[in-house]
């Protein structure tokens, strides 16, 4: 084992006996442990030692944004079924994904708690009862259908082309892109119109643009302490709100003028949540103020011959949005912003990888260990969401395409 692994190991365990002891007075350690090791309903599955002991094995590797990485490390040394956790299974195979999300059975899990906006006030992503899940779902749903989709699409192309006019300014000066940013501004822009009408103008106007740091601090910080249960327990997790005081308060700030901007309106000045969601109120269903401040808040997260066989598996384990009664309700909204971003991005311009320094950012660094050793793979950062960075690209029109820009 390498420096930097011993290193992540003796933290982790340390993490874990801290958590452990204060849960716990000394003489009670050693039988609480061991009654969790012998948990009945999932001993006989392998999984890493500390795992089965503490979930501070997951709060440990999601603080540091890398559990996606440890899990697949784990599940090829444990195998596609295996314990991560005292009371938790992971599996890794297609027909489980859909035999656990493509009913309606399965629960959500009571650690949604732990990031509840405040007591008793579910989100669309929180809510555990399915009843009042699908009461959310179908008021939220309605402002990302494929009927809400076509009627918002006029303010849609028009954020679209401002992003490709920004780009067109970019490729004229040769100045290289980092196209996270530039795609992240524009998603956030539309989410806030589509949601509550708001102009965050993150594309030209820097104002705002604290939200997006202070958004996945917040993602951060949430997925910790439902991977690490515990903190929400012993309410610790007021330590891990210590390192982002100021964007946290920033970010929610906004979210309070944005909701407020959106209260001092008539309800059907715009065609958005707010308005589905005041509409449905008025038709019996009930709906409060902080639901739609939540229901808000959550919306803000080259191939070659493939045999037929592998083609079909490809298509099973596919599922961006996640599948059943639990599926992204946006999945139109994403598909409709990605496919004409790319369209219009590939119809205007040619580019290319920035040569130098920036073109190795959002890659892998040559001589890690700890998963992110490829240069050549994208990296992600597991924040509930994907966080990420680059690639730095460097645009150029395509022959005469950008005359009516």
């Amino acid at each position: 084992m390498d420096l930097m692994g011993a290193l992540r190991s003796i933290g982790t365990y340390a993490i874990a006996a801290f958590t452990t002891s204060v849960r716990n007075s000394p003489s009670q350690e050693v039988p609480w442990a061991m009654t969790t090791l012998a948990s009945s309903h999932v001993r006989a599955f392998p999984g890493p030692l500390l795992a089965k002991v503490s979930d501070a094995y997951n709060g440990y590797f999601a603080f540091t944004k890398r559990l996606h990485l440890t899990t697949i490390e784990d599940h090829s040394t444990y195998g596609p079924v295996m314990r991560h956790g005292p009371n938790k299974l992971l599996f890794n195979s297609a027909t489980a994904l859909h035999d656990i999300y493509d009913n309606d059975k399965p629960v959500k899990s009571f650690i949604n708690s732990a990031i509840l906006q405040a007591s008793g006030v579910y989100s669309l992503f929180t809510v555990i009862d399915k009843e009042h899940h699908r009461t959310k779902r179908r008021i939220a749903g309605s402002s990302v259908n494929e009927r809400s989709m076509r009627l918002f699409e006029p303010t849609m192309v028009q954020q679209i082309d401002l992003f490709i006019k920004l780009l067109l300014v970019s490729a004229k000066e040769s100045t290289p892109v980092n196209v996270t940013e530039r795609v992240t501004y524009l998603a956030c822009d539309l989410i806030a119109l589509l949601s509550l009408g708001f102009p965050l103008k993150l594309q030209t106007d820097p104002a705002y643009r604290f939200m997006v740091p202070g958004m996945f601090c917040a993602n951060h910080l949430a997925n910790t302490r439902m991977q690490w249960f515990r903190l929400h327990q012993l309410r610790l997790f007021s330590l891990l709100n210590y390192f982002a005081t100021d964007t946290r308060e920033r970010y929610k700030r906004l979210m309070e003028k944005m909701v407020k901007t959106r209260l001092s309106e008539d309800k059907d000045a715009r065609n958005d949540l707010f308005s589905i969601v005041s509409n449905a109120s008025s038709e019996g269903e009930n709906i409060r103020v902080s639901d739609i401040w939540t229901e808000a808040m959550s919306f803000f997260p080259a191939a070659s011959e493939t045999p037929e066989s592998q083609r079909n598996l490809m298509h099973e384990a596919f599922t961006p949005f996640s599948i059943g009664y639990r599926g992204c309700a946006g999945k139109a909204m994403a598909y409709l912003e990605t496919s004409l971003v790319i369209a219009k991005t590939l119809w205007y311009f040619d580019f290319k990888l920035e040569p130098k320094q920036l073109g190795k950012v959002g890659g892998g660094t040559p001589g890690r260990t700890d998963g992110r050793g490829r240069p050549d793979e994208y990296q992600l950062y597991d924040v509930i969401a994907g966080e990420h960075d680059g690639p730095y690209l460097v645009f150029s029109t395509r022959d005469n395409s950008c005359v009516d820009l």
